[in-house]
């Protein structure tokens, strides 16, 4: 390995790819991440610990719309429960029973989800309901 390049596979060394968020201007991060998916995102909480943590500030942006369903294996994830907060702005919920939506919508209260402007339930037939100010209920 020469320069810190496998020169075999011309593939920097876990240093250099792990380096990229802190020599990068601030400003840039954020613009790279809003062109990943939520699960791209939570991929990359995986590479290391330094991006657990940083991810999420970074990509915001991503996380301001949910659509979850009751089949998304991340909904008990913790890189998941990470990229929740006060940012969430829409959530829309799929294939869920009162009993799981009443607790999905706390769940999401607890992880900070505070602000949501607008909430939709996909009914059975496919139609869609939306609620706006759907926190009150669940908050007092």
């Amino acid at each position: 390995m020469a320069n810190g390049v496998d020169n075999a596979l011309d593939i920097p060394s876990d240093a250099q790819q792990l380096a990229f968020m802190s020599t990068m201007p601030s400003e840039i991060i954020p613009f790279v991440f809003s062109h990943l998916n939520q699960r791209d995102c939570m991929n990359c909480m995986a590479v290391c610990r330094s991006w657990y943590i940083r991810v999420p500030q970074y990509s915001r942006r991503i996380w301001e719309k949910l659509s979850l369903s009751i089949y998304d294996i991340h909904m008990d994830n913790r890189r998941f429960e990470r990229c929740l907060g006060s940012h969430v702005r829409s959530i829309t919920f799929h294939v869920f029973d009162d009993e799981e939506l009443h607790r999905m919508m706390q769940k999401l209260i607890h992880h900070g989800c505070t602000k949501v402007q607008s909430l939709g339930k996909s009914r059975k037939d496919g139609s869609m309901s939306v609620r706006d100010g759907w926190l009150t209920p669940y908050t007092t």
